[in-house]
């Protein structure tokens, strides 16, 4: 996907779920060697107070850069037995596939919902 596709999709998705912050361009913010380190930077870059990390990136990942800037690396989970079509495929799927299919307001309450149960469960 060309850079600008994947920017612009992204903010389409954001406007769409009632988003109105600032869109940066990783590009322009100095950042350090190796994957860790420049996601860490981005993270401070942006005040980030957690950096939620998918199944994929724990593979790779390195705690270090996020923990030296007070920047706790929490895992992500998607629900499991779920019949809530949102998570269900969620492994499969997109955000855009998620938008088209149940609309800007319910994704927005199930994304809120699984915040809430987070920070609930202790993830804050």
């Amino acid at each position: 996907m060309s850079p600008n596709v994947a920017r612009a999709s992204t903010i389409a998705l954001l406007t769409a779920l009632g988003w109105s912050g600032e869109v940066l361009d990783s590009s322009t913010i100095p950042t350090r060697e190796g994957r860790s380190e420049r996601l860490a930077d981005l993270a401070v870059a942006t005040s980030s107070t957690h950096y939620l990390c998918g199944t994929g990136g724990w593979r790779y990942l390195d705690p270090a850069p996020f923990e030296a800037h007070g920047i706790p690396v929490l895992a992500f989970h998607t629900p499991v037995d779920t019949e809530d079509p949102l998570w269900r495929w969620s492994r499969g799927i997109s955000s855009l596939w998620a938008l088209s299919q149940i609309g800007p307001e319910a994704l927005v309450a199930m994304l809120v919902a699984q915040r809430d149960q987070l920070l609930l469960e202790g993830f804050t």
